[in-house]
Order: C-alpha cells, then structure tokens, then sequence
C-alpha cells in the first residue's frame, strides 16, 4: 500500500512542479539565447533591446536560484491541503496508517526537492554555455571541458580512502538536508493548522522561525562539542588538528545534527497527527 501512496504522491507533486520546470527551462533558455543573439548583432554598441534581454536574463539566474524554492513551496502546500484542508477528510479515510500518508509525501517531497536542484544547476550550465559561446558557436564547450577535468581531478582525489568518506559524508548530509527542510516545514504547518482557527499560514510560517532559529542553536552546541572532541583528543595525542580532521568533525556534527533533530521533529509531528488532529 505504501507503494501506491508513494507512486500517487509523485504524479501529484510532478503535476504541479512540471510547469515550474518548463517555465523555468524555457525562460532561462530562450534569454540566454536571446541575449546571445542581440549581443552578437550589436556587438560593441549600446542598444536599449540588448540591455532589455540582458535585464531578463538576469532575472531569468534568479529564477533558477529561486526554483528549488518554489518548488518547496508546491510540497508543502501539497502537503497542508491534502492533509488539513477538505482533502483532508478524503485522506485519513484512507485504510492505511498515518505514518505511511506522512512517509509517502516527505520521501516522495525531497525527492523532488532534490530533482528540483539538480534540474536548477544543468539549466544554470546550459545557459552560461549559450551566453559565454563565441560567434558562429551555439554553445561554449570549453566549460564542459572544464567541468569534466574539474570531475576528472576530484575522481582522481577519491582513490584516497579520507577524500572518498567525506563525498559520502557530503552526499548523506545533502540528503539529511533535504528531509531535515521539509519535516520542518511539516511540522511548522502542522502546529499552526492544529492551534489556530484563522491565520493558520501565518502562524504555521511564524512557527517555522521559531523553531528553525532552536534548531540552530541546537546545530551549534553538537558542531562545537565535535570539534571540542576532536581538538581534545589531538591535544592527548600531541597532535596537530589538520584540515582532514577539520572537514570530518563538521560533516559528521552536521549529518548527526541533521538526522536527531529531523528525527525528533519527525516523532512529534506524527503524535500530533494522530493525536490533535484538526481538519478545516
């Protein structure tokens, strides 16, 4: 069953954000080729048309930096309508468990939050490629270029065991993140939809900042107590604190900060589902 819930909740969520993805495609795109194509037939005037495009593409990067925003904003709308609005009574009809709604939308939520990103930054790339693209080149390969050695020396870096445990680390914090963002939201929504009887929104978004700025606070005690330990044990060892220990100690403070808060937010969000739940 949690198979099906999840497989729904990606059609929902893709439904929703693949206008985003088009429109954020077509207009980063379509300037980035625009302003290429006016800076080529001007080229070393002044013109009020190039200047025009070169506006919309610059408006057309903040869009893209602006997209994996957007798109959280679709999952938790998604989230808060079908849970506390009229879906709502549809939904916890369901014969399935409360844990599972809630999994199927937070897995299915980062992984499009995650899609989101990295869609953002292959548009990013595109475009620079179309803009930076010398006359009579559509597009300016040498950043591939660049990009693959750049590829090539980090692989190269990797056959180190040290350099290979932290892209782990990287990797599993990117995605402790993704969770982390999204439960927090979750939760947030949660709180205000149950204790408010109007400005639910508002009380949820109030809500997040509190409980975000906590959850900094929170970060910086387990960051500081790694590096406190770490600094100990080289100091018994009368040895120096290197940049390797440096990067380990904050990763592995960011991936345990990440996954015990997450998991602390994640527990209470579900004991107020299941417990105080309050439909519109």
């Amino acid at each position: 069953m949690f198979g099906k819930l999840l497989k729904y909740e990606f059609k929902a969520l893709f439904r929703k954000c693949v206008s985003i993805f088009l429109l954020i495609v077509a207009v980063t795109l379509g300037s980035a080729v625009i302003t290429k194509l006016t800076g080529s037939l001007f080229s070393g005037e002044v013109n009020i048309l190039g200047s025009i495009f070169s506006l919309i593409s610059g408006i057309s990067f903040i869009l893209i930096a602006a997209s994996t925003f957007i798109v959280l904003v679709l999952i938790i709308n998604r989230f808060y309508t079908n849970f506390f609005k009229d879906e709502g009574y549809l939904t916890f009809t369901l014969p399935v468990k409360v844990t599972q709604l809630y999994n199927a939308k937070l897995l299915a939520g980062a992984i499009v939050l995650l899609f989101s990103a990295v869609v953002s930054v292959i548009v990013f790339i595109l475009s620079l490629m179309i803009i930076s693209s010398e006359r009579g080149q559509f597009l300016n390969m040498a950043i591939i270029n660049e990009i693959g050695k750049a590829i090539k020396e980090i692989t190269g870096y990797i056959k180190s065991f040290e350099v290979l445990l932290i892209v782990i680390e990287i990797i599993v914090y990117l995605v402790l993140t993704s969770l982390y963002s999204i439960i927090l939201f979750y939760l947030s929504f949660t709180i205000g939809a149950i204790s408010a009887k109007k400005h639910k929104v508002a009380l949820g978004v109030g809500v997040y900042y509190g409980i975000n700025i906590a959850c900094q606070f929170v970060t910086s005690l387990i960051a500081g107590a790694f590096f406190g330990t770490a600094a100990i044990n080289a100091g018994l060892t009368n040895a120096d604190l290197d940049s390797m220990v440096t990067v380990h100690s904050f990763l592995l403070a960011m991936i345990f900060a990440a996954a015990l808060i997450a998991t602390v937010l994640y527990i209470f969000n579900i004991k107020l589902l299941k417990n105080k739940l309050n439909l519109d």
